[in-house]
């Protein structure tokens, strides 16, 4: 497949379908590649992309030009910035007629590619998040349009179509590409690889965004995303949420009949906005569960969150009554500390333990946060508030993460 693209890219504004343009007399082309699959992507990393995979939301792909750089061993990344060259082309994106929304983002970079090795410029696009178990099909794509007569091609090999120059190259006028030549090639001459002005090149993806499912008997990494759980229905369900050492957080519930699924993913990084102020004296630890998941169960789930301030021998180095747990509502810090407690469980880890319905943005601080009496807080928590009266939307992290 790649083999054929390469050939494709390399004469896709030389072929006026059918009709022979000579550099004399260059005419403009207008051609498409359609519905290249998920697997001419890749992750930011370099991994390539299944043609089957189902890409995660939140996630940003990456078609590398690098892999339509056929035969050309000299300058592999020579087509992406032949393209990217904003001398040569005008580049217009297009996030396409299926869930357009779900795409955030398209842009063309020159970025490097770890896995691969390779530094090539690159077709970006950065996808939206997305909490449901549902598919999107998206079509995005990129169109180039020819801003001078240039002469494009990478020399074939083994009697595959070619004229024998090996190269890029642009004129302001068609008068300068007809005296130009590479060795005893005149370009006047080329019956390919030669286009006007105007000439357009689009290239067309296929491929589709959702999140995998697991059953809600799972562990996850704290910051793993790309997945929902389905509880077992009326059944126990236990969920926890790791880091390199131990277990950050624990959540058991007792689903209901309904068993709605719900997006999993917890992280305790954030970056230092509005409120980094009132934890500039101490350590405070973030617990975020995004978009604030509401847990089908029978009664209220039991979540534990690992309490961080211990010492050697895994006894609290902080006064226990001077810990204090806030939760983010409405972009306001709420003192829940009195709305759960503090306790070692049998497994001897220090815990904060809170009844919920729905996981929201935790922090907990080894003391009151400083200016403290400057942050209103609602007389209800979101897990006490009316239904019609709870935050619509995920309450935005503010503070920054001071972990060790």
């Amino acid at each position: 497949m790649k083999k054929l693209l390469a050939l494709v890219l390399a004469l896709a504004l030389a072929l006026p379908l059918g009709v022979t343009a000579f550099a004399a007399d260059a005419e403009k082309v207008d051609l498409s590649i359609p519905d290249l699959d998920a697997g001419v992507l890749y992750d930011g990393d370099g991994n390539r992309y299944d043609p089957e995979d189902l890409i995660p939301p939140d996630s940003t792909v990456y078609l590398p030009f690098r892999i339509f750089a056929g035969e050309n061993p000299d300058d592999p990344d020579e087509v992406g910035a032949w393209y990217g060259d904003r001398d040569n082309y005008k580049v217009k994106f297009d996030k396409g007629d299926n869930n357009a929304k779900m795409i955030k983002k398209i842009s063309f970079v020159e970025k490097k590619f770890e896995v691969r090795g390779w530094r090539c410029h690159a077709l970006k696009i950065e996808l939206a998040q997305d909490f449901s178990g549902d598919e999107f099909k998206l079509t995005p794509s990129v169109t180039f349009t020819a801003k001078r007569y240039l002469v494009d091609s990478i020399s074939a090999e083994d009697g595959e179509p070619g004229n024998g120059v090996k190269g890029h190259y642009g004129f302001d006028t068609l008068e300068e590409l007809n005296g130009a030549s590479e060795g005893d090639v005149a370009f006047k001459d080329l019956a390919q690889g030669v286009y006007a002005p105007g000439s357009k090149m689009t290239m067309g993806l296929k491929f589709f965004m959702g999140n995998g499912e697991r059953s809600a008997d799972a562990d996850f990494k704290a910051g793993d995303g790309g997945v929902v759980v389905k509880p077992q229905k009326n059944e126990d369900n236990e969920i926890t949420w790791e880091d390199e050492k131990d277990t950050l957080a624990w959540l058991n519930f007792t689903s209901d009949d309904d068993a709605k699924k719900f997006f999993p993913k917890m992280t305790t990084k954030w970056d230092d906005q509005e409120y980094a102020e009132y934890f500039a004296d101490q350590d405070a630890y973030l617990f975020d569960f995004i978009g604030n998941p509401k847990i089908a169960a029978t009664s209220r789930a039991s979540l534990r969150l690992r309490i961080p301030f211990l010492n050697e021998d895994g006894e609290l180095s902080v006064d226990e009554d001077s810990i204090v747990v806030y939760q983010v509502v409405d972009g306001a810090l709420v003192d829940i500390t009195g709305k759960g407690r503090i306790h070692e469980t049998d497994d001897g880890d220090w815990v904060f333990e809170l009844k919920t319905r729905e996981l929201g943005t935790y922090i907990i601080a080894e003391k009151p946060a400083a200016a403290e009496e400057a942050v209103e807080a609602p007389a209800e928590t979101a897990e006490e508030a009316p239904a019609e009266e709870a935050p619509a939307a995920p309450a935005k992290a503010f503070l920054p993460s001071f972990a060790k």
